[in-house]
């Protein structure tokens, strides 16, 4: 999805249409790492994560290069999840995958959104929680919609991805990886 590292940079992005991307566009930007090769304070954070989600553990771990940050599976959970945590330890994001069904049952207005830039057909789509305080509890769709830091991203299956927030400010990636969805 779109460079989280960009974020402080939004006005340039959008201007610009650039962020520092070390990966091709188009190809794969995770490249899978043993869990020794996580640093420590990464480590520990995706460890105090998973303890506040409750039943939560940590699986296959990557880098990405993309963003410059750290990403683990999240399992446990009743839906698809992912954490991703800067190399400092700093919590980054937490992503959880959700149906286009569900979109539409709980945000009618969000899922046209989607229907009009994806045609809904194969799209791939996260709520990313950006803040550790949707966290304990684990934000539910609809009640997180309405949060500062929360957003959903979403894919279609032509590769143009987007962010879409509840103000309806929606960004879309130029290139971002095409690979199968998680």
């Amino acid at each position: 999805m779109l460079p989280k590292r960009c974020a402080s940079a939004l006005l340039l992005t959008l201007l610009t249409g650039a962020c520092d991307r070390t990966s091709q566009a188009g190809g794969p930007e995770e490249v899978p790492k043993a869990e020794a090769e996580v640093p420590e304070a990464v480590r520990a954070t995706a460890r105090r994560v998973c303890q506040l989600l409750g039943p939560a553990r940590t699986g296959r771990w990557a880098w990405d290069e993309e963003s410059g940050d750290w990403e683990v599976e999240v399992l446990g959970l009743t839906r698809q999840a992912e954490l991703d945590v800067l190399t400092d330890g700093t919590f980054a994001e937490l992503e959880l995958v959700h149906s286009f069904a569900e979109i539409q049952a709980a945000l009618p207005e969000v899922a046209e959104t989607i229907r009009q830039k994806c045609h809904a057909e194969g799209a791939f789509i996260e709520l990313s929680l950006r803040s550790e305080a949707h966290l304990a509890p684990l934000l539910e769709l609809k009640p997180a919609w309405s949060r500062d830091a929360v957003v959903l991203e979403f894919q279609c299956a032509s590769g143009r991805d987007f962010e879409l927030d509840a103000r309806h400010m929606m960004l879309e990636a130029a290139h971002d990886d095409l690979e199968a969805p998680r």
